[in-house]
């Protein structure tokens, strides 16, 4: 009785080693704990996209999660240094042609615009504890067409500004065609843009500080109605008459 006792408790624990599975734990001879052992994500060749360019830069916009995603024509160097965001932004050095937004927490993405461009100079003000209506915006300045046909876009074709969203939608023009941007600045008591423009005024197909029309307009961020320019017509004339009055040289 005791020896059949005994062969149906060995048959018992026969059966149950035979159902239980060892699972292999390789230690970590320093602490004892266990080491995870991760595969490598295998992406196939069908799931990745080449570049549409071989020079771009990346800039976070702020903490939204969009990303500016600069693309340069190929054969141009990248200056990294050049590529940050700020008030009063930087100028390209090279031929910069379009942007990809991204947004890296949903993913979306899309291109700036359709059109073609260069972009000289891409300014967006930094986050603030002070926001301003420039917050919500980014402001370019852009060629978009070669004037002189020269086959070439460069500032002697002259430039325009730009505006969008913070996330590179709604993108159209402020300075309409004719009018060379020289220099803008935002004025935070007015929450609007200064701007100083060239004018073709002797219609050679350039843009010259020493013989074009020089003027001045007010462009505001709230509103969004429209250029307006600075001077009165009678400010104009004073300034105009006393400009030959004192500083024109007489020919003898």
């Amino acid at each position: 009785m005791k020896q059949l006792f005994v062969a149906a408790f060995a048959i018992l624990l026969l059966a149950c080693s035979n159902g239980r599975e060892e699972t292999p734990v390789e230690n970590n001879n320093n602490n004892n704990t266990a080491t995870e052992i991760v595969t490598d994500t295998v992406v196939s060749s069908a799931e990745v996209m080449p570049a549409a360019t071989n020079n771009w830069s990346i800039d976070e916009i702020d903490s939204s999660g969009w990303m500016m995603m600069k693309l340069y024509l190929n054969g141009g160097s990248i200056d990294k240094s050049d590529s940050k965001i700020s008030l009063y932004g930087s100028r390209e050095t090279t031929s910069c042609w379009n942007i990809l937004f991204y947004n890296s927490r949903t993913g979306e993405q899309h291109l700036l615009t359709d059109q073609r461009i260069i972009l000289t100079a891409t300014e967006a003000k930094a986050a603030s504890d002070y926001p301003t209506a420039l917050d919500s915006v980014i402001i370019y300045q852009c060629i978009t067409d070669d004037l002189n046909k020269d086959g070439q876009y460069n500032d002697n074709d002259g430039a325009a500004l730009f505006i969008s969203d913070r996330t590179g939608k709604h993108f159209r023009r402020i300075t309409p065609k004719g009018l060379h941007l020289n220099h803008w600045q935002y004025i935070e008591a007015s929450n609007s843009l200064l701007l100083t423009c060239l004018r073709d005024s002797n219609k050679d197909q350039q843009y010259k500080q020493a013989e074009d029309e020089s003027l001045l307009f007010q462009w505001s961020l709230t509103r969004q109605d429209g250029l307006k320019p600075v001077l009165s017509k009678t400010s104009q004339q004073k300034i105009n008459g006393l400009l030959q009055q004192q500083w024109t040289v007489k020919q003898q």
